[in-house]
C-alpha cells in the first residue's frame, strides 16, 4: 500500500494511505506508481474497483497512477510493468498486451513501449516514443532506455546489432537521441554545466562479443570479450568511448541499480586490470587488481583513483559524508621474529596478536606450536609496501588490508581528487610531470621540459607600487605581435575548459607573482578560424587580473592591480622583468630589459615605485 508522509520542522506530520501498489517513484513530494486493477467489490472510495485502462476488463494489469498534496490520486490510464518521474516528467514502460494496443507498429501486442508524460498533465497527454525497450530511467526532461533489436534504426539507433538492446534517449520536442551502440546496463546522470558547457550524460557498457569490435584496442587488449565503458551526451547527441573495460560493481555494499556513477562530466566506474590488456594501472607492480578509475568527459582522460579489495564490506564507488573511502589491498612490513602478550615487538614495530588453536594460527590457518609463531611484529614504517624490497632488512612484504579514504574537493574539476592531484587549482587531468619534482607541467613555474613557449613582442610593461598600500599596486602588459596563438576550442589547452594563469617575476631578485586565471571567467571570442579569448573579473574577485585578452595573430594584453600582486618595487630598481601567460600547458611571455622608460623603487611609506619599459624584443623561448 502506498502510503504518502510530508517532513515539517523535521516531524512526520501526515500520513495519507493511498492505494495498493506493485511500484512507486517519488519526486518532489509527489509520487507515480503502479496499481493493480481490481474487481468489485474489492475496491474503495479513493481506489474504486473496475478497469483502470482503456481494454474495458478488470483483469489485474497494473495501471500508472499519479498523485500530489492536496489532490485525490490521479488515473493516468495506462498499464505498464515500469514507472519513473522526476520533478517534471513521468516515464513508463507501457504494456501493449495490457493495453491491447499495438504502440510500435510491429503488428504484434507483446512489447514493451516507452511513454512519457509531463507532471501535471491527463493521461490524454502521455507522449509514446514509438521504441520498444527492456528497461529505462527517467532524470529531469528525458528519459533513457535499452531499446530492444527488432526496433527500426531511426527509434533505437543507426547501428544494428542483433541480439541486443541499444542504448537510447528520448526528450518531448527533441525526439530519439540514438548512441549507436549495444548496452549491457547504463546509469543516467543528471543535467550540468560543466567545463565543457552543458551537458546531461548517460554511462553505459557494451560488450565487444555483441558489437563485434575491439573497444579497448588502443591499451594493446586484444581479445574481444571485455565490456566497454561509453558516454552518450543527451544535450548533443555526441557519444564517446572511455577506451576503458568495465566490470559492475558487486560487492555486497555496492547499489545494484547503480553499477557505476556519473557526476556531472565525470563516471566513476571500476575496472579489472586483465582486462585492460594487463596494464598495471594501479602502479603497485601487479597487474591482477581491481581498480576503481574516474573518466571526465570534457578532457576524455582517465584516471585511476585506487585499488580495491574484492572483499570490501564498503561500496568503492560511494562518497558517504563527502569523501571517498575503499578498502585497498597492498602489505605492511613484518619482521621475522613472533610475538605475543608476553614477548613483545622490537622499537618500531607493534605486535598483531593472533592464537596457536589445535596447530594453526587463528589469524590464516598456518601450522604453528605456540601463540608466538601466529603474532607477527608489523613494522609502524614505511606505512605499506608492495615487494619485500620495500621493507627493511630481512623484513617481509606481508598481504594487508588498507582502508583508504580519498577527500572529493577536486578545485580545478580535472577529476583527480585536491589531495592527490600534482597542481590542485590548475586543470591537468594528464598530471604530466616531466621533471617528476611532484608539481605538475601545468602549474611547475620551474618546469623546463614543457617546451620553450612562445616569445612575443613586448610593446610595453607598467609595473607601480606605493608602498605601504598594496592595494594601489598595478601591472599592464601589451604585446602586439602576429606571433600571438590561442588554443583550439575544446582542447585540454582551451582557458574555458581549464583556465590559465599569469606570472610575473624579476629574474635578478627571484620575486614573482602567479595569478590564476580561473576557468569561469573566461569566454571564446570571434570566429573557430581565429578563435580568440577574453578573461573578465572586474571586481577581482576571483585573481588580481581584471581583464585578459588573447587575439590571435594580433596582440595579447592583461590588466591587474591590488595586493594580489605580491611583488614590491621595494629595490632602488629592477633592471629586468619577465611575464609569461599560461593557457593549459601553452605558454607565451615577454622579456622587458632592454628599453626602459622609468625603473625607481625604495617604496618605502609614502613614495611611489614604477618600472616602465617599452619595445622589448621577442625572446627565442621563454625563460
Amino acid at each position: 500500500v502506498i502510503m504518502a508522509g510530508f517532513q515539517e520542522a523535521r516531524k512526520l506530520s501526515l500520513v495519507t494511505p493511498l492505494c495498493p501498489s506493485s511500484r512507486a517513484s517519488v519526486a518532489d513530494g509527489k509520487v507515480a506508481f503502479l496499481r493493480p486493477e481490481v474487481e468489485s467489490p474489492y475496491g474503495t472510495p479513493g481506489c474504486p474497483d473496475g478497469p483502470l485502462n482503456d481494454d474495458g476488463l478488470a483483469d489485474g494489469d497494473s495501471v500508472v497512477q499519479f498523485w500530489s498534496e492536496g489532490s485525490p490520486v490521479q488515473n493516468l490510464g495506462v498499464a505498464a510493468v515500469d514507472v519513473q518521474m522526476s520533478p517534471t516528467l513521468i516515464g513508463a514502460l507501457v504494456s501493449e498486451d495490457g493495453d491491447d494496443v499495438d504502440y510500435n507498429g510491429d503488428n504484434d501486442r507483446t512489447d514493451l513501449v516507452v511513454q512519457v508524460l509531463p507532471v501535471g498533465e491527463g493521461k490524454a497527454q502521455w507522449v509514446n516514443t514509438g521504441s520498444a525497450a527492456i528497461a529505462m530511467q527517467v532524470n529531469g526532461e528525458r528519459v533513457a532506455f535499452l531499446a530492444t533489436a527488432n526496433e527500426p534504426p531511426s527509434t533505437a539507433g543507426s547501428r544494428r546489432v542483433s541480439d541486443a538492446a541499444l542504448l537510447a534517449g528520448f526528450g518531448i520536442g527533441e525526439g530519439m537521441i540514438p548512441s549507436g551502440r549495444s548496452a549491457e546496463d547504463f546509469v543516467m546522470g543528471e543535467l550540468a554545466t560543466t567545463s565543457c558547457g552543458s551537458r546531461q550524460l548517460v554511462a553505459f557498457r557494451s560488450s565487444e562479443a555483441v558489437e563485434g569490435e575491439n573497444l579497448n584496442a588502443e591499451s594493446g587488449d586484444t581479445d574481444m570479450d571485455d565490456f566497454v565503458l561509453h558516454l552518450l551526451d543527451l544535450e548533443t547527441g555526441e557519444v564517446k568511448s572511455t577506451g576503458q573495460a568495465s566490470v559492475a560493481c558487486d560487492i555486497v555494499e555496492c547499489d545494484p541499480e547503480r553499477p557505476y556513477r556519473v557526476d556531472g562530466s565525470r563516471v566513476k566506474f571500476l575496472t579489472q586490470e586483465q582486462d585492460q590488456n594487463g596494464l598495471d594501472l594501479s602502479g603497485n607492480g601487479r597487474n591482477d587488481d581491481l581498480v576503481v578509475q574516474v573518466y571526465d568527459f570534457c578532457s576524455g582522460v582517465a584516471t585511476v583513483l585506487a585499488e580495491v579489495d574484492p572483499e570490501s564490506t564498503s561500496d568503492p564507488l560511494d562518497e558517504p559524508e563527502e569523501s571517498t573511502v575503499v578498502i585497498s589491498q597492498a602489505g605492511r612490513c613484518e619482521a621475522v621474529d613472533g610475538c605475543d602478550a608476553n614477548t613483545p615487538c622490537e622499537q618500531g614495530a607493534s605486535c598483531a596478536v593472533a592464537s596457536c588453536v589445535g596447530g594453526r594460527c587463528s589469524s590464516g590457518g598456518s601450522s604453528c606450536s605456540s601463540d608466538v609463531d601466529c603474532g607477527a611484529c608489523v613494522l609502524a614504517q614505511p606505512g605499506s609496501c608492495a615487494e619485500d624490497g620495500d621493507c627493511p632488512g630481512s623484513a617481509t612484504c606481508e598481504p594487508a588490508a588498507f582502508v583508504v579514504a580519498l577527500a572529493p574537493s577536486d578545485a580545478d574539476q580535472d577529476s583527480v581528487p585536491d589531495d592527490v592531484d600534482n597542481c590542485p587549482d590548475t586543470y591537468n587531468p594528464d598530471q604530466n610531470d616531466s621533471d617528476g619534482d611532484g608539481v605538475g607541467e601545468s602549474c611547475d613555474v620551474n618546469e623546463t621540459n614543457t617546451g620553450a613557449g612562445t616569445g612575443l613582442f613586448g610593446s610595453q610593461i607598467g609595473l607601480r607600487d606605493r608602498g605601504e598600500r598594496p592595494r594601489r599596486r598595478s601591472l599592464n602588459w601589451y604585446a602586439r605581435d602576429e606571433s600571438v596563438t590561442s588554443p583550439a576550442g575544446g582542447s585540454l589547452d582551451d582557458p574555458t575548459m581549464v583556465g590559465g594563469s599569469l606570472r610575473i617575476w624579476n629574474p635578478t631578485t627571484g620575486e614573482e607573482s602567479i595569478f590564476s586565471l580561473p576557468a569561469e571567467g573566461w569566454e571564446a571570442v570571434g570566429a573557430a578560424a581565429r578563435l580568440g579569448y577574453r578573461y573578465r573579473d572586474n571586481e577581482r574577485e576571483r585573481s588580481a587580473c581584471r581583464r585578459v585578452t588573447v587575439l590571435p595573430g594580433r596582440y595579447l594584453r592583461a590588466k591587474c592591480g591590488g595586493e594580489a600582486i605580491g611583488l614590491s618595487l621595494d629595490e632602488d630598481s629592477q633592471g629586468t622583468m619577465n611575464i609569461e601567460l599560461r593557457l593549459g600547458s601553452a605558454r607565451q611571455c615577454s622579456v622587458f630589459g632592454g628599453t626602459v622608460v622609468r625603473d625607481f623603487g625604495a617604496a618605502t611609506e609614502g613614495a611611489r615605485a614604477r618600472f616602465f619599459a617599452v619595445d622589448a624584443p621577442a625572446p627565442t623561448q621563454c625563460p
